[in-house]
């Protein structure tokens, strides 16, 4: 069973350090860096992801960042465009800040480096392409790079097959496939 306060800090810390390193976090940046952090990195915070819209979503995840928000340890601001939300620290984050397993930090200071300033369709390509690895992987099938890349396709037709070979290509580069 994971621990609660460990996922809630680790929550409060990408937010904190997302905020310093980029301004503020989106909602699309956070949901991608979690699984791929889950998933990629191999870090269990007990989150479960399904595909969604843009790519692997977790309703658990957004639910913890409203309660976190209720907290005054993050703020979730729907953006001014209309489009998303800007999340940032609250006043009361420095207490759950204490709490966070810092054995984390090189592990998500990578994938907010890789993340940090891509637009919302890099990060659906990115995380999308290696869902579906795994998914591929799990029946015995990732090997192969054309079957990933038909079948990303199949599920999300905007994007083209020379983003997703860059996707496959960036998540091996930073050894997110296993």
């Amino acid at each position: 069973m994971v621990n609660r306060i460990k996922q809630l800090a680790t929550l409060a810390y990408v937010v904190a350090v997302g905020e310093k390193k980029l301004g503020m976090m989106g909602h699309t940046l956070l949901q991608k860096l979690f699984y791929l952090l889950q998933h990629g990195e191999g870090v269990n915070l007990g989150y479960k992801f399904k595909l969604h819209y843009y790519g692997p979503y977790c309703e658990d995840l957004w639910s913890d960042l409203n309660y976190l928000d209720d907290q005054n340890v993050v703020k979730v601001i729907p953006s001014e465009s209309g489009y998303g939300y800007e999340i940032t620290s609250g006043s009361a984050s420095d207490d759950i800040l204490k709490r966070f397993d810092s054995s984390l930090a090189p592990k998500i200071e990578k994938m907010l480096d890789l993340l940090g300033n891509e637009p919302v369709r890099r990060l659906e390509a990115l995380a999308t392409t290696h869902f579906v690895y795994r998914e591929l992987q799990n029946r015995g099938q990732a090997g192969e790079q054309s079957l990933v890349v038909k079948k990303v396709l199949s599920l999300k037709p905007h994007l083209s097959t020379t983003v997703i070979e860059e996707s496959l290509q960036i998540l091996q580069d930073n050894r997110l496939l296993k």
